[in-house]
């Protein structure tokens, strides 16, 4: 036996006689839309229905629907049209288990071109990094430089794990145990040669010579680190600037003479157990007394008329300065790269000088000398 549906609008629906006063509903639809009469069976309401003659909410209270369900209901009529809103909340749990799409990985493909490439990565990565060497603790935002040496047979490299390895082991960073995270990325990158460039600016607090004024200097660090073949090498260096004044245009003047200010960048290199020879601090204080004067940010008038005299006591060459500094390094047996760059204020060109030395006694100086 099948219910019988009364139309929407037919003017022979038997309940229409009892909506003479409003039988229009919101959007213009008839109220006994959803009526439904079945034949031979009792007619009774789905929900339970608020008195409208008392001040009952509107809101029904709140109840679990079992989904899972399977007892079907019989169909029934709703014969109470008066006006009530239905609110109907569904709870419908998800699987704990999520479903992983698997996605082919490309960069794990094999090339068969034989070409080995000597950096793969990622460059220019700004990420905070706070350098801690036991001496110095300053936090900034650094550049950083992964890359590995990709084997021939390799396809491509995982970038986005440097980046993971950058957020996991890089936001402090150490320069004597930097080799652990060359290890680390070693491992998870699958190579054998990683390379690792971490740049950020630092700032020592300075005096003044006479008015004893602090201010900060800000100076460039750049950490290198490379592991090849379980050998681990890392380089330090430490850009910063000091004032020169010409010997020759001293010595040819009747009075005065040109000077400008140098910018020096020391490299010091460790390997092995000894990564870190020389601290950031005292490679600072190092190439600040290796110029005719250092430079300051905040200078008075009485500090001005002492450092410039002071630097005119102290003429330096371009290579005079590079000689001083490498010897006192070569006494502490530290492999080094000096390279300084005068910008000359009476010329229009800059003066240079570079130097490289190894210490006879490292792993890497009987290597190339092998």
């Amino acid at each position: 036996m099948h219910p019988t549906t009364w139309p929407l609008l037919s003017s022979h629906s038997p309940c229409r006689g009892r909506f003479r006063s409003n039988p229009w509903v919101g959007s213009g639809l008839w109220r006994p839309q959803g009526g439904m009469e079945a034949i031979g069976r009792s007619t009774r309401s789905l929900l339970s229905q608020r008195d409208t003659r008392s001040r009952e909410s509107h809101q029904r209270s709140p109840c679990r629907v079992d989904l899972e369900s399977t007892t079907a209901e019989p169909s029934s009529a709703v014969c109470d049209y008066r006006s009530r809103n239905v609110h109907l909340r569904l709870h419908v749990s998800r699987p704990r288990r999520q479903l992983l799409m698997s996605l082919p990985d490309i960069q794990s493909g094999s090339d068969f071109r034989g070409i080995d490439l000597d950096h793969v990565g990622i460059s220019n990565l700004r990420y905070p990094v706070t350098f801690s060497d036991g001496e110095l603790t300053q936090s900034g935002v650094a550049d950083i430089e992964m890359t590995v040496g990709l084997p021939a047979a390799h396809r491509g490299t995982h970038m986005s794990r440097m980046v993971e390895i950058t957020h996991e082991h890089l936001q402090d960073l150490d320069p004597r145990t930097i080799g652990t995270i060359l290890k680390v990325a070693s491992t998870r990158l699958d190579v054998p040669t990683v390379a690792l460039q971490v740049a950020m600016p630092i700032s020592a607090e300075v005096q003044s010579p006479v008015s004893g004024a602090t201010s900060w200097q800000a100076h460039d660090l750049v950490v290198r680190a490379t592991l090849r073949h379980s050998q681990i090498s890392v380089e330090t260096a430490i850009a910063s600037e000091v004032t020169s004044v010409c010997p020759c245009s001293k010595a040819i003047s009747d009075y005065g003479a040109h000077n400008q200010r140098s910018r020096i960048t020391l490299t010091t290199i460790g390997e092995g157990d000894w990564p870190y020879p020389i601290s950031a601090t005292e490679s600072i204080e190092l190439i600040r007394a290796s110029g005719s004067c250092p430079v300051l940010p905040l200078v008075k008038r009485p500090d001005e008329r002492a450092v410039t005299m002071r630097a005119h006591d102290k003429p330096m060459f371009v290579e005079d300065m590079a000689r001083d500094l490498s010897t006192v390094i070569r006494k502490r047996h530290v492999s080094h790269r000096i390279e300084i760059r005068n910008f000359e204020s009476i010329h229009s060109h800059d003066a240079v000088a570079r130097l490289t030395w190894r210490n006879p006694a490292s792993a890497s100086a009987r290597h190339n000398s092998s």
